[in-house]
């Protein structure tokens, strides 16, 4: 199975784009939303992680593990 990744800028239709294919091609492909792990407070991304990137990093990579198997 191949592995598409959306990336891009706050607001610029990843969801959007996600959201369409998960509807219209539902037997052909699995959709899969980083936004699902929620988002938690910038206080609790710097207490649990040390900064809000190194939170991103972790959750991506942790995100990236998930996937794996099914890759």
């Amino acid at each position: 199975m191949s592995l598409i990744m959306l990336t891009g800028a706050s607001g610029s239709g990843k969801t959007a784009i996600a959201t369409a294919i998960a509807r219209n091609h539902a037997a052909t492909f699995a959709v899969y939303h980083f936004d699902s792990i929620g988002v938690p407070s910038l206080d609790v991304m710097i207490r649990d992680h040390g900064s809000p990137e190194a939170w991103q990093r972790d959750k991506t990579v942790e995100w990236l593990v998930q996937l794996t198997p099914q890759v």
